[in-house]
């Protein structure tokens, strides 16, 4: 289950009403989440890949929420590693720049 927050800085928290959804149906181990600028819109996506379930593929699927709705990124939903490969995935983001370019 995947809720998002706000914190003010100070200590204080809020949910966000429009982030709490399930990313991966039956799974029973949790999710991993990380957020990042993939588009350079200036809004951050949610990205996600299943907990450490023994029965859970490595799928990495994306999220857009625009402070009203909340929508699955098209083409943002993929096995990082073959099908094969289950217990979830790890997932982070950040910008990958090559030295020099």
């Amino acid at each position: 289950h995947v809720r998002g927050w706000n914190w003010d800085g100070s200590g204080a928290t809020t949910a966000i009403a429009g982030i709490s959804f399930f990313a991966y149906d039956g799974l029973l181990w949790g999710v991993n989440v990380s957020c990042g600028d993939l588009d350079d819109d200036g809004i951050d996506e949610i990205i996600t890949g299943p907990g450490p379930d023994p029965s859970a593929e490595s799928r990495v699927r994306g999220w857009n929420y625009d402070g009203i709705e909340l929508t699955a990124i098209s083409g943002l939903d993929f096995p990082a590693f073959d099908t094969s490969v289950t217990h979830g995935v790890k997932v982070a983001t950040g910008r990958f720049r090559v030295r020099g370019r």
